[in-house]
């Protein structure tokens, strides 16, 4: 169950776009990412998008005037490559576990380690890195190794009898000793009565007597509500006529629709109740709808993301740098903004940055402003710019930009986290007693 979820996740990250280039001229490197080349010359972006078709702010060098050039890629990033790479190798997955160790990833090294173990129960190495005692606890407590967990826990999710329910989840905690409590496994149960697929329109229920929203939903049919999952705020373009808001969250669900379903993530979509997204009236919803989610389902709290088109690339400039604390990543596509450039790189929150280069509709000059700040700023970001594709948002801009997320955590007090975080382990607030009630675990 976990290593598929991950593996899914991880099936973007088939290269790496960090390249050094070293110039017969200069004794400093360029670093961004080399799209093409030939005998001849080559092709050099400075802004990291891996598109050959981007030909804003690229230089072509020839190639007698290039000493080298060199992969380099920050030892996290590249823990994220490799694990991909090495899939269900343990020998290949103790090997970035050594990585790890010696570029001090603490957190990364244990995953690597118990990857190897889901891979390989009786790997020698491993199991002499982990202990034997500890090798087996993790295996006996993880239901993708253990299938008596598994089907004790598929059991969990069908048995609608509160007490009894109850009582078994205390009894798997101690006979496995599992790390989830009481109210993890009561979450879950809720959780699975949650739909799969996308539900459209659907009304918030978390402080629905303050706000009148409603949101479009995407649940993988792959989700596992005792696995954190991530999950990704969606905000539709549009503007408004009036009183009335034009463009939906079921229009940007449908737009990134084809790349969701190969993710395992979760998508919530909402309609602004007010354009533009800065409006004050929608810093609320998007609280609200963010802790509905994080209350419903299994939230991974350090894969959460935040993307948008046009008005939804303005929008999430707003809410991304005001909320840095909680995304991992952005995504900006064919909007504006610069806000907020020191609280994302002081928060290590990974920025991809989106235009058409022919856009007339919202002009490219301030992302590309944006995007030779960041590079002088120093902020971790990618910038694309490809041409005759106008206003739109085009699959292959969609598809970069997930490549990116799925290598990008969220940084807490400065340290990037490896390890998920699962949302079913916080305590119930007020709003989620109020409006979903109270678990009761006795």
């Amino acid at each position: 169950m976990l290593l598929s979820a991950l593996t899914t996740a991880l099936c973007l990250l088939d290269s790496s776009p960090q390249d050094l280039v070293f110039l017969k001229t200069s004794r400093k490197p360029l670093r961004g990412s080399v799209t093409a080349q030939t005998d001849a010359e080559l092709v050099f972006n400075p802004y990291y998008s891996t598109h050959a078709e981007m030909v804003w702010g690229v230089e072509t060098f020839a190639k007698k005037k290039v000493r080298s050039v060199k992969t380099d890629v920050p030892p996290r990033d590249d823990f994220w490559l490799r694990l991909h790479k090495a899939k269900n190798s343990a020998d290949e997955l103790f090997k970035l576990a050594e990585f790890c160790k010696k570029k001090r990833l603490k957190d990364e090294c244990l995953v690597a380690l118990e990857w190897a173990l889901l891979a390989d129960a009786a790997h020698v190495a491993t199991r002499k890195v982990l202990g034997s005692s500890k090798a087996d606890a993790f295996l006996a407590r993880d239901p993708a190794t253990n299938q008596q967990l598994s089907d004790a826990l598929d059991a969990y999710l069908k048995n609608d009898d509160r007490a009894a329910r109850v009582a078994k989840a205390k009894g798997l905690i101690k006979q496995y000793r599992l790390k989830w409590d009481v109210t993890y496994f009561e979450r879950a149960y809720r959780s699975n009565k949650q739909p799969r697929g996308t539900t459209r329109d659907r009304k918030l229920t978390m402080r629905k007597d303050e706000i009148p929203g409603v949101y479009t939903l995407y649940v993988p049919d792959s989700y596992d509500p005792f696995r954190p999952t991530a999950l990704i705020l969606l905000l539709h373009g549009g503007g408004q006529e009036g009183d009335k808001v034009i463009g939906s969250g079921r229009a940007a669900c449908s737009q990134f629709s084809g790349s969701l379903r190969n993710l395992n993530y979760i998508a919530v979509c909402p309609t602004a109740l007010r354009a533009p997204w800065r409006s004050a009236i929608n810093d609320p919803w998007i609280r609200a709808l963010l802790a509905e989610a994080e209350a419903l389902f299994n939230v991974d709290l350090n894969r959460v993301y935040v993307a948008g088109h046009s008005m939804g690339g303005y929008g999430t400039w707003h809410f991304g740098p005001k909320y840095c604390d909680r995304f991992a990543a952005i995504g900006a596509m064919c909007g504006g903004g610069s806000n907020g450039l020191k609280n994302l790189r002081d928060t290590n929150t990974f920025v991809y940055l989106y235009h058409g280069g022919d856009d007339t509709r919202v002009r490219p000059g301030n992302s590309q402003a944006t995007a030779k700040r960041m590079l002088k700023d120093g902020n971790d970001f990618v910038y694309t710019q490809l041409p005759n594709k106008g206003h739109s948002c085009p699959r292959s801009a969609i598809e970069e930009m997930f490549t990116f997320f799925a290598r990008k955590r969220l940084t807490v007090k400065k340290r990037i986290q490896a390890r998920t975080r699962s949302s079913f382990f916080a305590k119930q607030t007020r709003d989620e007693i109020k409006y979903f009630g109270k678990l009761k675990t006795r």
